[in-house]
């Protein structure tokens, strides 16, 4: 019966196994460039003095307790943002040169 209402549906089809492996190993490789091109690491005590400055004792506190010296800008990106802390206005450290 044509015309009765029905919609036809066609197979559509999709990227094979393979295809979405590649897709996937794709996503992996530029994730990890952007890490290596986006990763600085900041000093903890550059951000608690900002926030002193700023008159937000408490907030300072709670940064010395909980981040590790160095901070690294690209994981606690959200947390920098909500605290508006600037990255870009910090110094940068050089991690290679403090594991030594």
């Amino acid at each position: 019966m044509r015309g009765c209402g029905v919609p036809v549906v066609a197979r559509v089809s999709g990227p094979s196994i393979g295809h979405t492996a590649a897709l996937l190993g794709l996503h992996a490789t530029i994730h990890a460039t952007k890490m290596r091109i986006h990763t600085m690491h900041i000093e903890k005590t550059e951000i608690i003095a900002t926030l002193r400055s700023r008159g937000l004792h408490a907030r300072a506190d709670w940064v010395d307790r909980e981040l590790p010296r160095l901070v690294d800008t690209y994981k606690n990106d959200s947390l920098l943002r909500t605290l508006d802390i600037d990255p870009a206005a910090m110094s940068p450290v050089e991690v290679a040169s403090q594991q030594g």
